[in-house]
């Protein structure tokens, strides 16, 4: 029986409302794409795994692991999108709080993200998110990005239920659904926007979580 859900964060409850995301331009500017497993991690790896008080040094770690000379005016354009333009235009899925306010009345709720310390306090700004969940677990603030099982552990304990009683919703086919069920959990796949059409085990909207709750 499930008695608590992880949820995902960015592309599962909550997105940037403008296109193209100033991610996909960050990794454009510099020749890359986040459909690279190996380049998402790095990104995380320099940038969330702690918090970030100087988003400059971070970037030019990156360029530099990537052998990118950082000139002063790519490190300026980079600094932008990732410290101004990714928090300015956060909005919740129409489905999100409704939801969440819904399952709370039932089930333990936990938001677990791979996430920066400065887009969660905008978050936190506008939608008041410790007042919605009943755990929160950041990548910044614990030192772990997922798909470390340590950071799956840390949200269980935190829960106090058993790994057999969770539900983790992500819309990361490897790090919310498949590591989430190589460590215990029941995983299930929030596919918003038919990323993955033929895998099964997954949902299209939050109004369709409930058949998935037994």
């Amino acid at each position: 029986m499930i008695k608590a859900i992880v949820f995902d964060c960015w592309g599962t409850l909550f997105y940037d409302d403008i296109k193209p995301h100033p991610f996909h331009e960050f990794a454009g500017k510099i020749g890359h794409s986040f459909r690279d497993y190996s380049f998402l991690k790095l990104f995380e790896r320099n940038l969330m795994l702690e918090k970030c008080d100087d988003i400059e040094s971070a970037i030019r770690d990156i360029l530099r692991e990537l052998k990118i000379e950082p000139k002063r005016e790519l490190v300026d354009e980079l600094v932008y999108l990732l410290a101004v333009k990714s928090v300015e235009y956060i909005k919740a899925y129409p489905d999100t709080l409704v939801n969440l306010n819904k399952l709370r009345q039932n089930f333990k709720v936990a938001l677990l993200s791979n996430d920066f310390s400065w887009s969660f306090g905008k978050l936190e700004e506008r939608y008041n998110i410790k007042e919605i969940f009943d755990v929160i677990v950041l990548s910044h603030e614990v030192g772990l990005i997922k798909p470390n099982p340590k950071i799956y552990q840390i949200t269980l304990d935190k829960l106090g239920v058993k790994k057999e009683e969770v539900l983790i919703v992500g819309d990361n086919l490897k790090d919310d659904v498949i590591e989430g069920e190589n460590f215990g959990f029941r995983g299930l796949l929030l596919d918003r926007k038919n990323k993955y059409p033929k895998y099964i085990n997954k949902i299209k909207s939050l109004e369709e979580i409930y058949d998935h709750l037994k």
